[in-house]
């Protein structure tokens, strides 16, 4: 696995790094959130960059949908979270569990925030009663998951969240609301993240999971845990556990899971690995690892233009949240990462967050980030993760992009998609995969790839002798970039011979060929043990 503690001594990493965690004392695990200059600066920022303008339309009642998700004003109550939820979830498998939590999740962060910067229509009342009511909650997990493990996606991160909210803003409070949700957080977040008689799988998953659950875990016990010693041996264990997690993308920095869990798998990540760098002094770097920063590297190839990306597996159009822009942005040189960021009014990336304003407060690369020119995108071949991208220019300056995927049928969130395309110019996808179905119960049942936009029926691929592909690593396929042509025309190969369960295929080649003009030629040829075809 990636060593992401190479940093730390080989026989006592937790004595090491208790010495560091005694020796920096950061007031903060987020860097900047107690220091009172930086939070004059974010106010500041929060009005440049119209985040103050959000929070007042939230504040006052504005039901439309917020860049944080679809959160409800405050002048609706929160739903309580009780049995009929949980029975519809059941019955349906909407996920409005997971729904409502992540709305007041949500909700916790606006009405806080609002209050952290001091805003005129901030209610401390109000989210003293939003935290209770979450308090209330039968329980921060969803529904499905809670049937495998005692913690999740959902409690973990409400245990961050919260955790934060009680260090930022927990001196304007009344005690009695802070000592329950910190029984909460202990209750159902670190305790139950860490019951060894019932540990959750996602320890050892080689998905999204394991970064999202475990930087959680890492940030809520940052806050909680206050000796050092047993604090430094859980951050050194739930380091290395974290290298689960990052043998689920591929040793050229692919996510397999597509753009949208980039931001929330590796987003996660990402948080950890700067609180990890604030407490330790900068001992302890998740992002020294030569794999992480190959992953920080992938929107450059997943990314068309603005929230334009590659819609192949369970994945949709959607912005990099401009905090992982932040992030990667303190160790890695990478501005054109804003290139795909939400901008705010002032042609900078959209700030959302106490996180992403701290962040920006020091980062000279978003405050210039509004003048520089788009950073140019280049020809990218992933070949581990099986993924290709093709650009050119018109001589009318018309940026042309082509992306292919030919991996397996076994990749986490698949789709039967090997040999899909997209075809991107003037700002939208002529030819596009389909992206993400809406999640139900049978989205992850035996018949997900019944749905249209799972199975390769939905995709741009064939059918071969009436067979559709399969599930399965066995069906698998490969792509190549040839040599650019004469006249400067590029061509994808993608070798799809074992892509289908047909006995008589013997050979599927597509060709994808992007010409100087920006037309796109498509050639596919097969044959079988009967005969061959064009």
């Amino acid at each position: 696995m990636t060593p992401l503690c190479h940093a730390l001594d080989h026989f006592e990493p937790a004595l090491q790094l208790e010495e560091a965690l005694r020796k920096t004392a950061a007031p903060s695990p987020w860097p900047g959130l107690t220091d009172a200059a930086k939070r004059a600066k974010a106010i500041e920022l929060a009005r440049e960059n119209g985040l103050f303008e959000r929070l007042t339309r939230f504040l006052a009642g504005d039901d439309r949908p917020q860049e944080y998700g679809t959160v409800l004003s405050r002048s609706h109550p929160i739903p309580h979270l009780g049995w009929d939820t949980i029975r519809a979830t059941r019955q349906t498998g909407a996920r409005r569990d997971m729904d409502l939590l992540s709305n007041a999740s949500n909700r916790c962060e606006l009405e806080s925030l609002a209050l952290w910067l001091d805003h005129p229509e901030a209610d401390a009342a109000r989210l003293e009663e939003t935290l209770w009511t979450v308090c209330d909650f039968h329980s921060w997990m969803g529904e499905e998951s809670s049937k495998l493990q005692p913690a999740d996606l959902q409690s973990t991160r409400m245990g961050t969240v919260l955790a934060e909210i009680l260090l930022a803003v927990g001196d304007r409070l009344d005690p009695e609301v802070v000592h329950r949700v910190g029984q909460k957080i202990e209750e159902r977040t670190l305790a139950a993240a860490l019951d060894w008689r019932n540990l959750p799988i996602w320890m050892c998953r080689r998905n999204n999971w394991n970064h999202v659950c475990f930087s959680n875990v890492i940030q809520t016990a940052l806050h909680r845990m206050h000796e050092p010693r047993p604090l430094a041996s859980l951050l050194v264990l739930c380091t290395h556990m974290m290298e689960f997690g990052m043998t689920g993308f591929t040793e050229d920095g692919g996510c397999a899971e597509g753009p949208v869990y980039w931001n929330y798998g590796f987003g996660h990540f990402l948080e950890a690995a700067v609180v990890l760098r604030e407490v330790s002094g900068g001992l302890l770097n998740l992002m020294d690892s030569e794999l992480a920063q190959r992953i920080a590297r992938y929107p450059l190839a997943a990314w068309f233009e603005g929230s334009n990306c590659c819609l192949f597996s369970d994945t949709g159009n959607t912005f990099i949240y401009t905090s992982a822009a932040l992030m990667i942005n303190t160790v890695l040189p990478m501005p054109q990462l804003f290139d795909f960021c939400r901008k705010g009014p002032d042609g900078r990336p959209q700030l959302q967050s106490w996180r992403d304003l701290l962040l920006a407060v020091d980062s000279s690369a978003w405050r210039e980030s509004a003048k520089r020119e788009p950073g140019a995108i280049s020809d990218t071949h992933l070949p581990a993760l099986g993924f290709a991208k093709l650009v050119t220019t018109t001589a009318d300056g018309t940026r042309v992009q082509v992306a292919a995927t030919a991996l397996h049928n076994a990749a986490p969130h698949n789709h039967n998609d090997l040999g899909s395309f997209i075809y991107y110019r003037e700002g939208k996808a002529w030819i596009t995969d389909p992206g993400k179905p809406t999640y139900t119960a049978d989205v992850f049942g035996p018949n997900r790839y019944d749905i249209l936009l799972c199975g390769s029926q939905g995709h741009p691929v064939p059918v071969i002798n009436g067979h559709l592909q399969q599930e399965g690593a066995q069906y698998r396929a490969s792509l190549a970039i040839d040599p650019a042509a004469a006249d400067g025309s590029k061509s994808l190969r993608i070798d799809l011979s074992r892509a289908y369960p047909d006995p008589t295929l013997t050979r599927f080649e597509r060709t994808l060929t992007l010409r100087p003009d920006g037309d796109l030629e498509i050639a596919d040829r097969k044959s079988t043990r009967l005969n061959s075809s064009h």
